[in-house]
Formats: C-alpha cells, structure tokens, sequence
C-alpha cells in the first residue's frame, strides 16, 4: 500500500488535533489552513507518549525515551550547562517535535546520516542536534554519547517509528517550506508594524518574549536570550515560513506571504 495514501487521512487528523492543542485557540475567522499533503508524499503519524506507555518497548528503553521528550520540551533544566538563552527545543519545533510545517524532527532521524553543505561534511543524528545546542540554543552541546544527548536521539527515533530510512519520496510538513517571493523587497517599516500588530503581545515590543517563575512562557525572538547568528531560522526565508505556518499562535496561515 502506499504509504502517502495509508497515512493521509490520519495525518490531517493528526495535525487538526494538534492545532486544537494550542494553549490559545484558533478564532472562526482565522482559518488553519494547514496545507494538504500533495500526491506521492510521504504522510507519518508520529506516535505520542501515551503510545510509548502502551508500547512492549524494553522498560529502560522507555525511561530514555520519556528523558528526551523531557530534555525536549523543557531544555531550560540544562541552563548554564547547555542552554545560554531563554529557548527550548520545541519553542522552534512545535507540536512535541511531532507537527507538520513546524520544524517536526522525525525526519531527521531517517534522512540522517548525511551530507550537509552548512558544515560541508556528512553529519549524523547527533552532530545535527549538537548544532542546534550551538547555535538555536547559544550554548555549548552535550557530549556525544553522553545521557542526555542519547535521550534526545532517542526520542527523535521514536518519533519516526514505522518510517523507513532513506525514504524516496518528499516528507509532507518537513522543515519550513520556502514561501513564494514576494511582490515587494524587504522592508523594516512595513515588518516593524506587522510585528506590533500581531507578536508584541506574546514575545514584546524589545523582542524579549515572557519568563514567568524562571519558565519560558513566550521565547524571545531576537537578543542574548535568543538564538545566535548560526541557528538556521535567522534565515529570512526560514524565519518566514516558521512565522506564517505557526504564527500567531492559534492563528496560523492567517498572514499573507509579504506580510
């Protein structure tokens, strides 16, 4: 059976459920407007924590896996050690790591190892999350090998259950797919005022988003509490897409291309 065909139907149940999941719900008049997966994609139902509970997986197996999910969502516990700015994995990768259009990290442990013209050399699992450490997180990796680095590849594979390596076909929702070019050029007056209409109110008019009892509520989007120069979403056309597949929160797809 083909597995775009065998998988479609659950994935946009998938993606409707996660979209509902928001902490701030969608209004009626902000359409999601998740894109339809296109014939001959790719289309996988990352399976849940609930799923792993119910699972045969070996039960130390499951403690690892449980940690990286942990490490994932709450990336904070490592500050000072790995973590120098106020981000968590899944402020980038939303959804747990498992939602279509917001960076889901599944593929990443059935495309990799592979060649990677950023660092010009074939990368695997770990040097790719390493990467992230550096760069999303401005902080400094956890050691290849060590515990907490196995925990979160081990989550990213869970994640991808079912998925065969080297799939041939495109992954539906991988990344943050390009937006078409624009009518007009960049401009910072125009981004300035889309950005105070519609992010202030979560991640501020400094950018520094909101930390409440030492929690990240809101990530910051720009300054020493973000990410750093090498992370891949200070890419206009990365940061754009994240932005209007995900953005505002509860309301994605709502902004127009330009805007």
């Amino acid at each position: 059976m083909n597995i775009s065909k065998r998988y479609a139907a659950p994935a946009l149940a998938f993606a409707a459920l996660v979209m509902a999941s928001l902490t701030v719900q969608a209004e009626a008049r902000y359409p999601t407007n998740i894109p339809q997966p296109k014939a001959g994609e790719l289309v996988h139902v990352p399976p849940t924590m609930d799923d792993l509970e119910k699972s045969n997986l070996h039960p130390e197996l499951k403690r690892v896996i449980r940690r990286g999910f942990d490490l994932f969502m709450n990336t904070q516990q490592l500050r000072g050690k790995n973590v120098y700015n106020d981000l968590n994995c899944s402020s980038c990768h939303m959804g747990e790591g498992r939602m279509p259009f917001a960076g889901p990290v599944w593929p990443a442990a059935v495309t990799l190892p592979d060649f990677r013209p950023k660092n010009n050399h074939v990368n695997n699992l770990e040097e790719r999350i390493a990467g992230c450490f550096s760069y999303s997180m401005n902080g400094k990796p956890p050691a290849y090998g060590s515990d907490d680095m196995v925990a979160l590849a081990t989550y990213h594979q869970w994640l991808a259950k079912g998925v065969p390596m080297y799939p041939a076909g495109k992954i539906y929702g991988r990344g943050y797919p390009n937006l078409a070019e624009p009518a007009k050029a960049v401009d910072y007056a125009r981004g300035k005022q889309v950005y105070e209409q519609n992010c202030t109110l979560c991640h501020g008019g400094d950018g520094a988003g909101l930390v409440k009892d030492g929690k990240t509520v809101f990530p910051a989007v720009w300054g020493d509490r973000s990410y750093n120069w090498g992370a891949g979403i200070v890419r206009p056309f990365t940061l754009a897409s994240f932005v209007k597949h995900n953005m505002p929160l509860g309301r994605p797809n709502s902004l127009s291309d330009q805007e």
